[in-house]
């Protein structure tokens, strides 16, 4: 018959998460639970193991940090971390999910010493999927839905962080002239398929570094890192051109486009309500002097 503390280990063994018994130098003392094969690959192999004998360096040192931290705080620690079955040495990584995965760890300190080390269970969650569902979320989240580009909200937190910074930044802001008679004349699909091309025109023109946003419905902003006005009234002039220069295509339809931009220069330490201000009134004076033009204004 099994007594009480039998009982009580059997039922911690079949947890579907695990529990990791270790010690403060990074031993493997016990293991309970982790019947969850789906999410979990059998760790027993790794009981009477060390941290630093069957992985990386680093992450060996991070994970005993972790711990001594929780046993420094004898309070609950949480964490989050990616590991691979792959850089676990010992480890069948056929016997669980392949490729990275993401995990939540909690770590209690425990009251009892392992050959004179202090001791913790840590509790192991693999939250993969929630952990994918919240990157999609927070790219969504600073994506616009049809060009695939930074949308408003990225933008402006972009341009906020750039207003603190001493290095040269030029600021674009382009419309495209008279859009509506697209929608109008060709429909909505055409109108959203300009849009598309429109992007990919600039995008060729511009750098990874630069920040390339929709801030309105036909409205781009554009943020480049490291330029004069003079150089972002070329890169304006460039994309203007290759706007204007080349016809856009609906099915048997094929139509002219033309842009007006404004360009300024962001000041460090301005509000970025000062600096958009300012290139909105210069993409006014392009539409006022007849659109299909570039107009700088530096204050």
């Amino acid at each position: 018959m099994l007594t009480k503390l039998d009982q009580v280990y059997e039922v911690l063994s079949c947890l579907p998460d695990p529990v990791f018994i270790l010690s403060e130098r990074g031993d493997y003392i016990d293991l309970l639970g982790g019947t969850d094969t789906q999410s979990y690959h059998d760790g027993k192999a790794l009981i009477g193991k060390t941290l630093h004998s069957v992985m990386p360096e680093d992450k060996a040192n991070w994970f005993v940090g972790q711990i001594i931290d929780a046993l420094d705080r004898n309070s609950v620690v949480t964490v989050e971390y990616d590991l691979a079955a792959a850089e676990v040495e010992g480890l069948d990584e056929q016997s669980g999910p392949a490729g990275m995965m993401h995990f939540e760890g909690k770590i209690s300190p425990l009251s009892f010493l392992y050959q004179g080390n202090r001791v913790v269970c840590w509790l192991t969650r693999n939250i993969s999927q929630r952990h994918q569902l919240e990157v999609q979320l927070r790219q969504q989240n600073k994506t616009d839905g049809l060009t695939q580009i930074a949308n408003r909200n990225y933008f402006f937190d972009t341009l906020s962080s750039i207003t603190q910074s001493g290095i040269p930044h030029s600021l674009l802001l382009l419309d495209i002239d008279f859009f509506k008679q697209v929608n109008d004349t060709y429909g909505h699909l055409a109108g959203d398929k300009t849009l598309q091309e429109v992007v990919s025109r600039v995008q060729s023109l511009i750098r990874p570094i630069d920040t390339f946003a929709r801030v309105g419905g036909e409205e781009f902003a554009i943020i480049l890192p490291q330029s004069d006005d003079r150089s972002g009234y070329e890169v304006a002039e460039r994309i203007r051109l290759a706007i204007a220069n080349h016809p856009f295509c609906h099915h048997e339809h094929t139509f002219a486009i033309t842009t007006s931009l404004g360009v300024t220069q962001i000041h460090h330490g301005e509000q970025n309500n000062e600096a958009f201000s300012r290139v909105d009134n210069a993409l006014y004076l392009a539409k006022e002097q007849g659109r299909n033009r570039c107009v700088s204004l530096l204050k």
